[in-house]
């Protein structure tokens, strides 16, 4: 049969069905001009197949082929609604016959010829027209059918989820109470329409729900017809489209406000494709540039905004190609207006990707920056020229900050030989003239029988008092400076110095300093004794501390002292001042000056168990700065 049909050029065979079940579908489907079916097929026969695509669609002509030359046959097949009927032995004579007639709703009724009758097994075909039915009862569209007055005679399952109405409630009442009130002319229209024989297909309109709410419908009308093809009735098909009318509004607001950001935002958009082709350009980057519309879509993004900066057309392209790999790109680049103006511009390339992550369009923005370029020039120049500004303050800082430390190293150098002169005189002039004092009131003394007995005891109480002088003056002038750090060295004036402090203040001090410890160049060993000296009148003045030890150890090339008491330590704030940097109180001030200008380092650690104060001196650097003061003082 597809041999026969194929040879002619104005047929085209769109479908074909395994069975009648099949065929109905495939009708729904394609809705063809002719269906070409047998009688005897699997599950249903071919004449309840003719009557239900029939009532469906009855603009589709149906051809019933057979073998059986029986009148009744061919006359069950017309009142099944078929318009030919072609027995299958005479098929190569007749059957393109048949289906031009049919397709132009023309019976065509074949010759008869010798044939046995058949009988029509009834209960099969009530069996099977059962199981076409409800192929149309579970269709998700609503099937409706109305005779010319517009009532209502048929109403699937799917209408009765759609517009709210029972088949009881739907069957009988006119087909009007589904139609808005200012769309009633419709129906007068549709049953014009139909009245003439005409279909009308895919017609969106509005219906209204038993609940009142207003549904969105693409309706396909059909007329039924009867034998004769007098028109007896309507189909209609309704789809409901709500949600896609809903979607569609939802899109079409969405690209107006796309439509608007694009025309209407102030940096350059240009939309192009992969390859660099400009597709569109908003209301910004040509207006902002003098091109129009038509100098610009269509051509190369390169050879529009770069056409005379060969450099910027390479990388334009080169970037192009970079963001049509799915690469996002952000430079900073130059760009030429249609005079000729040169420009700089912040242009970003984002590739637009498809639900397969494929690129299918790249969006191309870009800010003008020339004059934020020229502020950032003027700015960066002025941060230059304040930076210069202050190094050469700083500078000059640095080299007050220098002189000060000069003058303060000067200041306790002068200090440290005002101590030794000042004990010097103590111990030569003071001390000589009390012992001269010392030796008259002995000569007196040895008079003292001469003497009445007051006398004897104001003589007798001041010679305890000029030997407590002697003694307080001796103490004095071995503190200001003590003789042993000269003659003798560090080890010894520590011990003596400790020794008199553990007796004046009661605390415990004990030292650790090897026996080989050594002699240390002057300096080194009158700041190691100031700064003990500080230690320990800190710890006397401040901790509390019962106890105390001091450990001097020695390398190569430096020597390190560390102080460490018992007492209740320093308090987090004044911690806190120390660890930035800014020492508090003279004492501790004066220490790191001391070390400072030996080149060492001060170390404070403090907790609620005591407090260690640690510095360290570098020998070499103590040896050198002597070398120095010696010759300074030579000269």
């Amino acid at each position: 049969m597809r041999s026969l049909l194929g040879a002619r050029s104005n047929f085209e065979v769109c479908g074909e069905a395994v069975d009648a079940q099949d065929g109905l579908e495939k009708a729904l489907q394609l809705k063809p001009d002719v269906v070409v079916m047998g009688i005897s097929m699997p599950n249903l026969n071919g004449f309840e197949a003719a009557r239900l695509i029939h009532n469906v669609l009855p603009d589709i002509g149906i051809l019933i082929l057979s073998q059986h030359e029986s009148p009744e046959t061919s006359k069950q097949a017309f009142r099944a609604g078929a318009l030919g009927y072609v027995l299958k032995s005479n098929m190569a004579d007749q059957l393109e016959s048949a289906v031009e007639a049919v397709s132009r709703r023309k019976e065509f009724v074949a010759p008869a010829h010798n044939s046995a009758s058949s009988s029509v097994d009834i209960t099969e075909a009530e069996r099977t027209s059962a199981r076409l039915a409800a192929i149309v009862d579970s269709s998700d569209d609503a099937i409706v059918s109305k005779d010319l007055n517009g009532v209502i005679t048929s109403w699937n399952p799917a209408a009765e989820r759609i517009f709210g109405y029972s088949v009881q409630e739907a069957v009988g009442r006119p087909i009007t109470m589904l139609i808005p009130a200012e769309l009633r002319d419709e129906e007068t229209q549709i049953l014009s329409r139909l009245k003439a024989g005409e279909r009308i297909e895919h017609f969106e309109t509005v219906r209204v729900t038993k609940s009142g709410e207003r549904l969105n419908i693409s309706l396909t009308v059909s007329p039924i017809k009867d034998s004769r093809g007098r028109v007896m009735g309507a189909s209609k098909i309704a789809r409901d489209i709500t949600q896609r009318v809903r979607t569609e509004k939802e899109l079409l607001a969405n690209q107006e406000l796309l439509r608007a950001a694009f025309a209407q935002t102030y940096a350059f958009l240009v939309m192009l494709s992969t390859n660099g082709t400009v597709l569109e350009a908003n209301r910004a980057a040509l207006e902002g540039t003098g091109f129009n519309h038509h100098e610009v879509v269509g051509r190369k993004l390169w050879d529009v905004w770069w056409h005379s900066l060969p450099e910027e057309q390479v990388i334009a392209r080169t970037s192009v190609e970079t963001a049509a790999k799915g690469v996002v790109v952000r430079e900073e680049c130059q760009y030429v207006l249609r005079d000729g103006t040169v420009r700089f511009a912040d242009r970003t390339l984002n590739p637009v990707q498809d639900e397969r992550g494929a690129v299918v369009m790249i969006v191309a923005s870009a800010l003008d920056i020339t004059e934020h370029r020229q502020l950032r020039g003027m700015l960066e120049d002025r941060v230059r020229e304040r930076t210069g500004e202050l190094e050469m303050k700083n500078l000059e800082l640095m080299r007050q900050t220098e002189v000060v430390r000069e003058l303060s190293a000067r200041l306790l150098q002068i200090q440290d030989e005002e101590r030794r002169r000042i004990a010097r005189e103590l111990h030569d002039s003071v001390g000589q003239m009390l012992a001269a004092v010392n030796m008259n009131l002995a000569h007196v003394a040895r008079e003292a029988h001469a003497l009445s007995p007051e006398s004897a005891r104001a003589l007798a109480d001041n010679s305890g008092l000029l030997e407590q002088i002697s003694t307080e003056i001796r103490t004095i002038s071995h503190l200001l400076h003590p003789p042993l750090l000269d003659e003798v060295g560090l080890r010894s004036a520590l011990q003596w110095y400790i020794d008199g402090f553990s007796e004046r203040s009661k605390i415990q001090v004990t030292l650790e300093l090897p026996e080989d410890f050594g002699r240390l160049p002057r300096n080194l060993e009158i700041t190691l004794f100031r700064v003990v000296q500080e230690c320990l009148t800190n710890i006397h003045r401040h901790s509390g501390s019962s106890t105390a030890a001091i450990r001097v150890t020695r390398s190569e090339n430096e020597v390190r002292l560390e102080v460490r008491d018992a007492g209740r330590g320093i308090p987090a704030q004044t911690q806190n001042r120390l660890a930035s940097g800014k020492l508090s109180g003279v004492g501790l001030r004066g220490m790191q000056e001391r070390l400072r200008q030996m080149g060492g380092q001060l170390e404070v650690q403090s907790n609620g168990s005591g407090t260690e104060v640690s510095a360290t001196l570098p020998i070499e650097v103590a040896s050198a700065k002597q070398t120095a003061t010696s010759a300074s003082g030579a000269a």
